[in-house]
């Protein structure tokens, strides 16, 4: 069975922390803009350790998309019936932190990687973060995700990480 033929399975306890790290997200949002201290670099780390990329998010989502988000992640969780950004989401965080392990380690097994990060982790995803002069880690991810989602990458791209939010100007 090829990666691409097992679905990316999405379980009430993946949507609840999506949810989560969303809520968190907005927090860490209200907290700055209500004039607070900026976070604590543990608090940063937590999140981007548990969902790498998701400061990314948090830099570049309006607060309305986060909150909007979160609220169909609860949605989600409630029907049982996650929208497709949802899974690509899911994917790429989980995909993230398989090539940041495979960053520290290269020799990790794919079996490891699979039971830790998912069985859609692939031979061709491993090939193409372990080869010498390899490319870039967002891309494989992000060509990845659309791969095993049969999307198109400049289709999920924007979906996992959208470039809308207005930088305040210095």
């Amino acid at each position: 069975m090829k990666s691409h033929d097992r679905p990316i399975g999405l379980e009430a306890a993946h949507l609840e922390s999506l949810s989560e790290k969303y809520r968190r997200m907005l927090w860490l949002r209200g907290a700055h803009g209500r004039g607070m201290e900026p976070a604590p670099r543990h608090i940063l780390r937590e999140l981007s350790s548990a969902f790498p990329g998701a400061l990314s998010e948090l830099d570049s989502m309006e607060s309305e998309e986060l909150e909007a988000r979160a609220r169909a992640l609860e949605t989600a969780r409630e029907t049982g019936a996650p929208e497709p950004w949802m899974v690509e989401v899911f994917a790429f965080h989980r995909a993230l932190q398989a090539a940041l392990a495979l960053k520290r380690d290269p020799s990790i097994p794919l079996s490891e990687l699979r039971d830790r990060f998912g069985t859609f982790i692939d031979a061709p995803f491993v090939a193409a973060l372990t080869a010498k002069g390899a490319r870039r880690m967002l891309p494989v991810v992000l060509d990845s995700v659309a791969r095993w989602t049969r999307q198109d990458v400049t289709e999920v791209a924007p979906r996992i990480l959208p470039r809308r939010r207005q930088r305040p100007r210095s």
